[in-house]
């Protein structure tokens, strides 16, 4: 938090352990309420810090408002739920219906109608924010209206507007709260507002009670990637800077499969050309490499049919097949090719594959190509099970899970899971990946890479994981899935974050705005 007398932020005691996202101020602003990535719940906390109160377990939200009447609005994949700041059970008040995927929910003033952004969930990417619906909808009838369309993140402001983004551009339109109505044509007001590079409906704004504007300019974040070694000394790959995520390299280390821009890149560590795998009109994303290196399998929106799993050829030929429809995202091959393991999160359509993981409630399933090849439940829980790596040799399955409280990685048999699991980490732990001689897994504990000896059929002996190199701020990772890997001579491929244009990094802004805005967009 930062107070406006001030230049610096300074960090809330408290929520250090907990990885807090999308915080949002009370109506008195004494409290902050966010979620922890670190157990899944919606927390509050007072704003000089102190213990953090759970109020409820729920997803990674899609926007979160904290309301007059004491209730947090928060946006679920299920729909729109509300849950008093005092802790208890979410309530489903706005259900999501077939391929409707909610944004940003707000209520008026008049308590029974909420504010927020619908969205076509079949094909969601960044652009198609841009033309979603921006809606209000009656808690008591259900009715719902059309206030505008094309937009995202909107706000009911005391001076009569509805301010909402599209693009980078902030939009103001008039709108009587007592008829819920819009009263005159959107104008455009301030240009260049941030928002983010994967497929969510934010825009980085917020204007306060007092009429202050406050929100991030710019844009101009690119990651490259790098091989690190054990000591922490980086070398730049060379590959030209995108917003990558996810990098895979091939089974032979000549090669490094990536997503980017909302399809899927092979970059060719030999030759140092970069060339795009997938060209759909929807998002590829997770990119995994069959073990003979010829086959990517990924995860795809918005191609005919419907979001799913997806196969094709890593030199870009042949047909493109689909392994199973749905959200499903793939994790990893055995060696022997014979099954893909996959995080299933069932009809739910994903907005962000780089943080959908988020969700605390997932299970894993897989594919067993000699068989039936219809996907099947691998591993069922109450609790989040995800971003699973199979061993090189086949005998195991190192996953995160949250059973408690924190993420861990754990060990399992594989493909029998149903037997013995062993935590393998100590402190909280992410993205396990093996070596690949298999006589060791890596794992992240913040920005601390940890390594765990592998010997034996008792992983509770394998040993205790030690630090191979803490990394400096600016390398890219998600809670959702990996975003390094290993090679056999024991370097990490990471990505980091780079400024492809110096000029326009990221910087906030803070206005005084209610006059102007009456006088651009007057409401009378």
């Amino acid at each position: 938090m930062r107070a406006m007398a001030e230049l610096e932020p300074r960090v809330i005691p408290g929520t250090e352990a907990d990885a807090p996202v999308t915080p949002v101020f009370s109506p008195d602003g004494e409290w902050v309420a966010y979620w922890a990535v670190n157990g899944g719940q919606i927390k509050r906390i007072r704003i000089g810090g102190g213990a953090a109160v759970a109020i409820a377990t729920v997803s990674s939200p899609s926007g979160m408002s904290w309301a007059p009447d004491g209730t947090i609005w928060i946006g679920q994949p299920d729909g729109l739920v509300r849950v008093s700041a005092a802790g208890g059970a979410p309530e489903l008040m706005v259900p999501a219906v077939g391929e409707e995927v909610f944004w940003g929910p707000r209520l008026l003033p008049d308590g029974d109608h909420v504010l927020f952004s619908v969205a076509d969930g079949s094909q969601l990417l960044e652009a198609q924010w841009d033309e979603a619906r921006i809606v209000v909808q009656s808690l008591s009838s259900g009715e719902r209206v059309v206030m505008v369309e094309g937009g995202t993140e909107a706000t009911f402001l005391p001076s009569g507007h509805l301010v909402y983004a599209a693009g980078g551009t902030l939009f103001a339109v008039p709108f009587d709260a007592d008829r819920l109505a819009v009263t005159g044509v959107p104008v455009p007001l301030v240009q260049d507002v941030l928002r983010p590079d994967t497929g969510q409906g934010t825009a980085h704004y917020g204007v306060a009670d007092d009429g202050t504007l406050v929100y991030a300019s710019g844009s101009g974040f690119s990651r490259a990637l790098y091989w690190v070694d054990r000591e922490g000394r980086e070398e730049p790959i060379g590959a030209p800077p995108r917003v990558y995520a996810v990098p895979r390299l091939s089974p032979d280390e000549s090669a490094v499969a990536l997503q980017a821009d909302g399809d899927l890149w092979i970059y060719s560590l030999a030759r140092g050309t970069l060339e795009r795998l997938t060209a759909d009109a929807g998002r590829d994303s997770d990119p995994v490499w069959s073990p003979d290196g010829t086959t990517i399998a990924y995860y795809a929106v918005g191609r005919d049919g419907g979001p799913g799993l997806f196969r094709r050829a890593a030199n870009g030929t042949g047909d493109v097949e689909r392994l199973a429809a749905g959200t499903r995202l793939p994790l990893s091959w055995s060696p022997d090719g014979s099954r893909l393991v996959f995080i299933d999160f069932g009809s739910n359509p994903i907005a962000d594959p780089a943080t959908a993981p988020l969700v605390a409630d997932v299970d894993l399933g897989v594919i067993v190509f000699e068989e039936d090849p219809a996907p099947r439940p691998l591993l069922t829980t109450q609790v989040r099970e995800d971003v699973a790596r199979i061993s090189p040799d086949g005998r195991w399955l190192a996953a995160e899970t949250n059973e408690t409280g924190q993420i861990e990685v754990f060990v399992r048999p594989f493909p029998q899971v149903d037997g013995p699991r062993w935590r393998i980490s100590l402190a909280g732990g992410h993205d396990p990946v093996w070596s690949r001689e298999g006589g060791a897994f890596f794992y992240r504990q913040d920005r601390l890479i940890m390594e765990v000896p592998v010997g034996g059929s008792d992983p509770s002996a394998w040993g205790r994981p030690q630090p191979v190199v803490e990394l400096e701020a600016g390398y890219y990772f998600t809670n959702g899935p990996t975003n390094f890997d290993v090679a056999s001579d024991g370097r990490f491929l990471m990505l980091k974050d780079t400024l492809a244009d110096p000029g326009r990094a990221p910087r906030f802004v803070v206005v005084p705005w209610f006059e102007e805005l009456r006088r651009l967009v007057p409401t009378h």
